[in-house]
């Protein structure tokens, strides 16, 4: 079986890194090629991409703007005679076109991967995403949708019919997680007192979904009880001195660490310095930050909402608090963080959670059986 994953977008972030992960599971069993719409900000991991043996194609993915773009995009479509394309971030205005294309280079199955519903409501959708959504629905043969919330978005807000779903969740690859320096190695490297007790929370700085702005306001409080509080910021984004600005507001800026861009391995050290991982999302369609604490040993304290439903478990692998709410953060928070032994338990619960249920290789064999099964 020749499969093709197409990633709509060059932005890091959750989605591209459970998509290059889920090429690479899967090239252990099949032969996997790999497209997307530019490298400069994803070289790295294109890179170990390319060393575990998966083809990645110079494809432009803007070829819609030129009829000469059209035409060679479908002669690779052909020329690769591939049996499944999967289009990773099925967003109107970008997903729908390697769909549309894949279609009419007669690939036998194609399949739209649903990583995050959109944020815009379905009441503010622009005549353009409303064509694009009713595209989707007809150039797609089946939907992956990573969660129950974002299966439910494409019932209920795309009108795709429950039999052309299925929930398939998103794993990580945990040897990649064995390399991470132990916390004290992390703190002696980041300059970080052995003692202080620190969070990170971790997102493009992009827009207010994760929830910065929250967990700012959450931070006014908890210095008071925890003044060598310590935050890692860890993303970048066009809103980062935004951001920066409003913790001065609050006056805590001093306590916050922003990281700007960094690479796999720097993630690593930030989150083996840390106590407790912070998502106070506003709307998550997965949660791929959660796991990848969780798979540290780190308790995720994150909003009930979306995806991160399906990851945490409420008191046992990690705590959830109410959307928006910056005070239930700040006493979440709190408590994980003066009571070091019910951090760790939850830790050690999240680590087993994530061996049984969210190993990538797993999870990409059981995508490859439903793309048997479809086919």
């Amino acid at each position: 079986m020749r499969i093709l994953h197409v990633l709509a977008t060059g932005m890091h972030g959750g989605a591209a890194t459970a998509a290059l992960t889920l090429a690479r599971s899967q090239q252990r069993w099949e032969s996997v090629s790999f497209a997307l719409p530019r490298r400069n900000s994803l070289d790295r991991e294109v890179s170990t991409l390319e060393s575990a043996g998966v083809e990645v194609l110079p494809l432009d993915l803007k070829f819609q703007r030129s009829p000469a773009g059209w035409l060679h995009y479908a002669k690779a479509l052909r020329g690769g005679r591939f049996d499944v394309v999967d289009v990773h971030l099925p967003d109107p205005t970008t997903g729908v076109w390697p769909a549309v294309a894949a279609r009419w280079a007669g690939v036998p199955l194609v399949v739209a991967h649903e990583h995050h519903p959109m944020a815009i409501p379905p009441g503010r959708w622009t005549r353009k995403q409303r064509l694009g959504r009713r595209m989707m629905q007809r150039m797609v043969h089946r939907f992956i949708a990573e969660t129950e919330y974002s299966a439910g978005y494409l019932r209920e807000y795309c009108g795709v019919a429950k039999s052309r779903i299925s929930v398939l969740h998103l794993g990580i690859d945990r040897t990649a997680f064995e390399s991470a320096p132990s916390k004290a190695a992390a703190r002696e490297s980041l300059g970080v007192a052995a003692a202080a007790p620190v969070v990170s929370i971790v997102g493009n700085l992009i827009d207010e979904r994760k929830g910065h702005r929250v967990l700012f306001e959450a931070m006014a409080t908890m210095v008071q009880a925890l003044p060598n509080l310590r935050v890692h910021v860890i993303g970048d984004g066009p809103r980062k001195q935004e951001f920066q600005q409003h913790a001065t507001r609050l006056g805590v800026a001093d306590n916050c660490h922003f990281t700007g861009r960094i690479s796999f391995e720097q993630l690593l050290g930030h989150l083996a310095a840390s106590d407790v991982l912070a998502m106070p999302s506003f709307d998550e369609g997965f949660g791929l930050a959660a796991l990848e604490a969780m798979a540290l040993g780190l308790p995720p304290v994150a909003s009930s909402v979306g995806g991160l439903l399906d990851i945490v478990e409420d008191g046992v692998t990690g705590q959830l608090v109410p959307v928006g709410d910056a005070d239930a953060l700040a006493d979440a928070l709190i408590r994980l963080l003066e009571n070091p032994a019910l951090a760790a338990a939850m830790g050690a619960a999240g680590r087993e959670a994530v061996a049984e249920r969210w190993d990538a290789d797993r999870l990409a064999g059981k995508q490859l059986a439903l793309y048997r099964e479809w086919l």
